[in-house]
């Protein structure tokens, strides 16, 4: 099955975003079989492309080329990555939290212990909280919402 959805993400860009036992059938030949394509979605070539220079980012930790990822991804709205004020608001937090998400084992309750001690230490500094929620805001306002896209639910779905 994981193969399956590796095939379609990638390879054809037709994504089955409701994976259960109902809907897929071993097929005599040990192939499988998709019986209910009611909820799929495309991912065009582009998304696909930039999804997997994300994972390469991520992987060399090369967090500030993530920012421009997420734009193509269609998470953050167009030209917010070449806007060098807010390059320098994002990167660092975008970069703290893929460290925290992609660095460590990936056991939940250690990723959330480093969340907290990282929320702890934003806290410390008076106002410093505050000030990010603004420039964050500013951002937003000049380029537009962050956003899950569309598209991107379905593959959360199926991958989850």
């Amino acid at each position: 099955l994981l193969n399956s959805y590796m095939v379609q993400f990638l390879e054809t860009g037709f994504l089955h975003g409701d994976p259960h036992p109902g809907n897929f059938v071993l097929m005599p030949s040990g192939k499988l079989g998709i019986l209910d394509y009611g909820l799929m979605t495309e991912i065009a070539p582009q998304r696909r492309v930039a999804f997997i220079e994300y994972i390469m980012h991520v992987q060399a930790k090369m967090y500030d080329e993530c920012l421009q990822d997420l734009v193509n991804l269609g998470f953050l709205p167009q030209g917010i990555a070449n806007d060098q004020e807010a390059r320098e608001i994002i990167i660092p937090g975008l970069a703290s939290t893929l460290s925290i998400l992609y660095e460590g084992s990936g056991d939940l309750r250690e990723q959330q212990e480093k969340f907290k001690k990282q929320r702890e230490e934003l806290q410390k500094e008076p106002g410093k909280l505050e000030k990010l929620r603004e420039q964050l805001q500013a951002i937003a306002r000049k380029y537009g919402s962050f956003r899950l896209p569309g598209y991107m639910t379905l593959i959360l779905r199926a991958f989850a």
